[in-house]
């Protein structure tokens, strides 16, 4: 249990950690896999933002399930 807690937390850290690198950027790519779809805050503002919040919550919500297993598993 301890090692999924603290592989949630590393994810949530790189999606945050990408997160802000997007916003210093000012592009974040909201694509998928096969097919990339790079959204710039000059060309489109609006999905920019969605896409960097999106991020910084997954990110965040991440870190904090990870934290919240971490200190279940400490209890017991």
């Amino acid at each position: 249990m301890k090692i999924q807690a603290l592989m949630l937390v590393l994810i949530g850290g790189f999606a945050v950690f990408y997160a802000l690198k997007s916003l210093i950027r000012g592009a974040i790519d909201i694509g998928g896999r096969h097919q990339p779809f790079v959204a710039r805050y000059a060309d489109e503002p609006g999905l920019f933002i969605f896409g960097v919040l999106f991020m910084l919550v997954l990110g965040i919500g991440c870190v904090g399930a990870g934290w919240q297993m971490r200190k279940k598993s400490d209890d017991e």
